[in-house]
């Protein structure tokens, strides 16, 4: 177990009922998905899995637990899924709600926007608020009101190793070059025509970041 304090919480309420809000991304975010149900296999935990759709027009009782899973969304260039799941979750469940391992905007505002509108309308019985970097629980554990537990926790994708991924035994160096074209990507990296074959995130319009990885 890497992501040891969530864990914990999770053995903490492994009585009661789960629901695993999938808010939605790209393949890296099912990667952080995959590691969040094997933590929840190990904590023996009752658990249904959600779409954002599923999850907007439900309502859950309140010895239920609402998980949503962590990432990199919380911030005012992606979608918004994660923090409408979020107020959601924490302005209309009378129950315990998780927000998994998760990197917070703090630049222009946004973090006292989201502080201010999200986390001050809180109804749940229980909220547990986890941070995946240094930066963002810093910024956050002297902010969240005070009915917030906040922690700092590793990335749920860091629980898994090579053997929870169906992969063929490779032997040898190769490079791999991964390039992006996404919201995130470095706008100094000039384009590479590779990217439209490899880059899981299709962006036309967007220059990718190119990176070279050595495996041995």
């Amino acid at each position: 177990v890497v992501s040891q304090n969530l864990f914990n919480i999770f053995k903490l309420y492994s009585s009661r009922n789960f629901i695993f809000l999938e808010p939605g991304g790209n393949f890296g975010d099912a990667i952080i998905y995959q590691g969040a149900y094997k933590l929840a296999n190990q904590a023996n935990l009752l658990y249904e899995k959600v779409n954002f759709q599923k999850f907007m027009n439900a309502e859950y009782p309140s010895e239920t637990v609402i998980y949503i899973h962590g990432g990199g969304g919380i911030n005012n260039f992606w979608s918004g899924k994660p923090i409408k799941s979020l107020k959601k979750a924490l302005s209309q469940h009378q129950g315990i709600v998780i927000l998994g391992p998760q990197t917070f905007q703090i630049h222009n505002n946004f973090l006292d926007h989201f502080v201010k509108e999200t986390l001050n309308q809180v109804c749940a019985e229980k909220v547990y608020l986890f941070c995946r970097e240094m930066v963002s629980y810093e910024q956050l554990k002297n902010n969240v009101p005070a009915n917030i537990d906040i922690f700092l926790d590793h990335d749920t994708a860091l629980n898994l190793t090579k053997e929870d991924f169906h992969t063929k035994q490779t032997r040898g160096s190769y490079v791999l070059t991964c390039m992006r074209s996404d919201k995130e990507l470095n706008l100094n990296q000039e384009y590479n025509f590779l990217s439209r074959w490899i880059d899981p995130i299709t962006s036309s319009h967007i220059k990718p970041l190119s990176l070279g990885i050595v495996f041995e």
